[in-house]
């Protein structure tokens, strides 16, 4: 299957998309195209809507519209409809008006004088978010900056469910975005690599989300990610190899603003030994609320 970048495609399959879902749709632009997927957005009857298909071999967003589907409630029914385009799988959704939290974090930094009170309910209701998420049995898998939105009702929403599932159920967990990536993940990729014939999924439990969650943190209130690579230019491999080893930031090495209550929760949750951080993103949510 070759890569899908013309506009062509693009308008031919919008509408494919309108003609299944009885919908006048109408493309507005393209928001993101990664990682095998791209992402439209799109309009119809006054109503906006992302549009998120393949473009290369896999089965990502058939997955996550099986995600989707099976929790509408935590995800606000964003599903719409879902299909298949030259072999292409496809997926419509509701677009969520909101704003990035990176954008809302930096704003707070702006407009306060002391934003760490405001930043530290942020942070909770983020620990909230995905405490609820576990709370039905699933791991985000992908835990990002780019993935958490505050609405415009001010609540915190969770994004791209791509790698979203049931630990131990089987799915083909291969890892995501390696700047927010746990070490016992960094190093089970390191380890297939020795071993290319190891073909088995990681493995990715709520604990190492704990860690995915805190590097979060720690990414919008320093500024800087968790991992220290050291320099420019390491290959992926060797951005894992450092994370494994626990070549890290921390807050006092940056010169931030230090705010102590919010640093000791989440350095407890950055530990390298999964078994000295907090148990669960419900017990660092505890711990956090310790602090208000």
């Amino acid at each position: 299957m070759s890569d899908v970048s013309t506009d062509t495609f693009d308008r031919a399959l919008i509408q494919d998309v309108a003609n299944q879902t009885q919908l006048p749709l109408t493309l507005m632009h393209e928001v993101s195209n990664r990682r095998g997927a791209k992402l439209l957005k799109v309009i119809a009857n006054n109503k906006t809507f992302g549009l998120k298909f393949t473009t290369s071999a896999n089965d990502a967003i058939a997955h996550e519209a099986s995600i989707l589907k099976a929790l509408p409630k935590f995800t606000d029914s964003m599903h719409v409809a879902e299909g298949n385009y030259q072999s292409r799988a496809w997926l419509l959704m509701r677009w969520l008006s909101a704003t990035p939290v990176y954008q809302h974090v930096q704003a707070l930094k702006r407009d306060l004088d002391d934003p760490k009170p405001s930043l530290l309910t942020l942070f909770m209701a983020m620990f909230t978010k995905v405490a609820d998420l576990h709370a039905l049995g699933y791991v985000h898998g992908d835990l990002q900056p780019d993935h958490f939105l505050i609405a415009e009702d001010g609540r915190i929403r969770l994004l791209d469910f791509g790698l979203t599932h049931k630990p131990s159920s089987g799915f083909n967990y291969q890892g995501a975005l390696v700047h927010f990536s746990p070490p016992e993940v960094c190093s089970q990729q390191l380890e297939h690599k020795e071993a290319p014939e190891y073909k088995e999924a990681l493995a990715y439990e709520a604990i190492s989300e704990v860690y995915s969650l805190a590097s979060v943190v720690f990414f919008l209130y320093t500024g800087h990610i968790y991992p220290d690579y050291g320099g420019d230019g390491l290959s992926l491999e060797q951005k894992r190899e450092r994370i494994a080893a626990g070549y890290t930031h921390n807050f006092v090495s940056l010169g931030c603003d230090r705010f102590e209550a919010l640093e000791q929760i989440i350095t407890k949750c950055l530990a390298i030994d999964p078994y000295k951080r907090y148990s669960s993103v419900t017990d660092a949510l505890n711990a956090l609320q310790t602090r208000l």
